[in-house]
């Protein structure tokens, strides 16, 4: 009897039926709380993007503090609120890079984003 080596580990597949795309995004519409679409971001692939590009989401996303700490994450989700047009985001924007929040490489501050009609969220 020698050695052996152990077949690759496989992920079963996930024979679950997929809800149509839109009818998923008017789900995730009524989330309007950062703590909401943090964990919804969490549960696929396939909802983290569908979150992602919904820009009516982000445009209506309540519950932003400044943070305590990990200010790059919350500059991340700042910013992509605020390019699709919170102004509660904008704001909290704002005032991270008035106390100094810098790049990771701590050597450029970001230029806060434009808020018009011009603008891809």
């Amino acid at each position: 009897m020698g050695w052996k080596p152990c077949r690759p580990y496989r992920k079963k597949e996930n024979n679950l039926p997929v809800l149509p795309e839109d009818i998923e995004s008017q789900i995730l519409e009524l989330l309007e709380f950062v703590q909401d679409v943090a964990v919804a971001r969490m549960v696929c692939k396939r909802w983290k993007r569908l979150v992602d590009e919904n820009s009516q989401l982000w445009r209506r996303l309540k519950g932003l503090t400044l943070p305590k700490r990990l200010p790059s994450e919350a500059e991340k989700w700042y910013r992509k609120a605020a390019q699709c047009g919170n102004r509660e985001a904008l704001a909290l924007l704002a005032l991270l890079y008035y106390y100094g929040y810098q790049s990771q490489d701590r050597t450029t501050v970001f230029s806060l984003p434009y808020i018009g009609n011009s603008v891809a969220c």
